[in-house]
């Protein structure tokens, strides 16, 4: 479930590149209801703790941009406690103030499509 989460969520961030207007939620939605019955107490709380980000649609594509970047830390947060060894790494870019998780080791910003190179690798 762990992968398939980080591989939903960068599947988001690669339509966000090319056509935000294609970019859903659903599939992450689901993962996360499944995981939140998990037997694991920590995956669990986990999974509950990120449902909330998506109990509601998003109210254009500010509001998914925000819910994605809380949902990209949470993902972190999941890497740490699950010691998923999958290769991600956490971008930053100041100037819309999000974060995203990616395997890309260059910066590819899905926030903002004029400025798809800014913003900065965290962690490697």
């Amino acid at each position: 479930m762990v992968e398939r989460l980080f591989l939903e969520n960068e599947k988001v961030h690669e339509l966000l590149l090319k056509d935000p207007t294609k970019a859903h939620l659903t599939t992450i939605k689901q993962i996360l209801n499944e995981a939140s019955k998990s037997e694991n107490s920590n995956f669990k709380i986990w999974a509950e703790q990120s449902s909330q980000f998506f109990l509601e649609n998003p109210k254009g594509e500010d509001d998914l941009y925000q819910k994605l970047s809380d949902f990209s830390l949470k993902l972190l947060e999941l890497k740490k406690i699950s010691q998923y060894q999958g290769k991600y790494n956490k971008f930053y870019c100041p100037m819309v103030d999000k974060y995203w998780v990616s395997q890309d080791t260059v910066v590819r910003n899905p926030y903002a499509e004029d400025m798809r190179d800014c913003g900065e690798l965290l962690t490697e």
